[in-house]
């Protein structure tokens, strides 16, 4: 009886301790963040990389003049906190903030040229000093420093209430698990 707990005592015995993955220590990971905070980093070809965002202030944007609206002290401001902030989550959640949608008037359609006809509008503001100014489009893109792509498909997530997750890497074609 004695030897049958003796050998259930050792099955009984803990494995070994998992590692902790740390995802954030990770090349591949410090060298993204650096590169979206606008840092220097050393590339994955091994390459030092120049810093990245500089900020220029904006002299001219539309027939607005949107950037009287803002002082040059206000834009260096807004284009520091918005590359401070690192993640790309976080200024697509910014920039997403500074877009409303607004449904265009009717119109009649046009049966020669269907594609010119659009199904929505949207208005810019940014934020300064507790005030919501109006800005063009053209503006939010020159004092972020972003193409006007990463605007585009920042309004197609908003109009198809899809999250802001930042999808780059990933092909979404794993398998699916059976049961889920």
């Amino acid at each position: 009886m004695s030897d049958r707990r003796s050998v259930l005592n050792l099955s009984v015995s803990k494995g070994a301790k998992k590692k902790v993955c740390n995802s954030e220590n990770w090349k591949d990971n410090v060298a993204k963040a650096m590169k979206q905070s606008g840092q220097e980093y050393v590339s994955k070809k091994k390459k030092q990389t120049k810093p990245g965002k500089n900020f220029i202030p904006v002299k001219s944007c539309c027939n607005e003049k949107c950037f009287e609206k803002i002082s040059e002290t206000d834009q260096r401001e807004l284009f520091h906190l918005f590359y401070d902030s690192g993640a790309k989550k976080v200024q697509d959640t910014h920039m997403a903030s500074c877009m409303t949608l607004s449904k265009s008037a009717d119109r009649s359609k046009k049966v020669e040229n269907p594609k010119v006809n659009r199904e929505c509008t949207w208005k810019y503001s940014i934020k300064c000093s507790g005030v919501e100014i109006s800005i063009c489009r053209q503006f939010l893109v020159d004092i972020y420093q972003v193409g006007i792509k990463r605007i585009r498909l920042l309004q197609k997530k908003v109009v198809e209430q899809t999250p802001l997750d930042d999808l780059r890497g990933k092909h979404g074609k794993q398998r699916k698990i059976e049961g889920n």
